[in-house]
């Protein structure tokens, strides 16, 4: 049987696969680097106490990037695993998906430097986050369009939120120059209800039903 035009152009998922992996696990790794105490002569315990609540941005920027490129790992292994094969247009797409993946240790060390209540480090940060949704969707849209991917998908739930992830980056940008301290609620209720919205949808689902795309 002589194979199509797209099959004779595939290449296989190893190699895309372990460049993604090697990439997240270096910037999850980064992460850790921008989180310093000030030196404490003595090392008086107040002092020393004193030196981790200024660190306290640091923390928490290292802790909410941390979970959230723990979940677009997530996402994306569930997107491959749902395609197929790979065509060269879908890895450079993945090359530019990857490339904000690294951008994540700059933008998070804006939280802390900037301030939490800063609204430029706020947008900069969610608008990392937003590029990594979108850029996410369009792999879908380009692996469907082309009929790279499998049928029925192995976690509709996660696609689903992959949809709708964009929409709470977006408000949590808009938030963050209309009233700053009020951003990161926006973006934690609209991912907790977008998550809450995916569940009742899916679990109204037969069992044996093909999952929407």
């Amino acid at each position: 049987m002589t194979p199509s035009i797209d099959e004779e152009k595939a290449l296989g998922k190893a190699r895309l696969e372990a460049l993604s992996d090697g990439v997240f696990a270096i910037a999850m790794t980064l992460l850790v680097l921008d989180i310093k105490l000030p030196d404490v002569p003595g090392g008086e315990p107040l002092r020393v106490l004193g030196a981790f609540r200024s660190a306290r941005p640091a923390f928490f920027g290292f802790a909410l990037t941390f979970v959230l490129a723990g979940a677009f790992w997530y996402l994306h292994h569930v997107t491959f695993h749902n395609t197929r094969y790979i065509t060269r247009g879908l890895a450079m797409i993945n090359v530019i998906f990857l490339m904000f993946v690294s951008l994540l240790p700059f933008s998070t060390s804006l939280l802390p430097r900037l301030g939490l209540g800063n609204s430029v480090g706020q947008a900069v940060y969610f608008a990392n986050q937003l590029a990594l949704s979108v850029i996410l969707n369009v792999i879908w849209w380009f692996a469907g369009k082309h009929k790279l991917l499998v049928t029925p998908i192995a976690d509709p739930q996660a696609r689903f939120m992959i949809g709708l992830q964009p929409f709470w980056y977006a408000a949590a940008i808009v938030m963050a120059f209309v009233y700053p301290p009020v951003s990161y609620w926006v973006f934690f209720l609209g991912m907790m209800a977008a998550r809450r919205i995916a569940q009742r949808r899916f679990a109204a689902l037969p069992a044996d039903a093909p999952a929407p795309l």
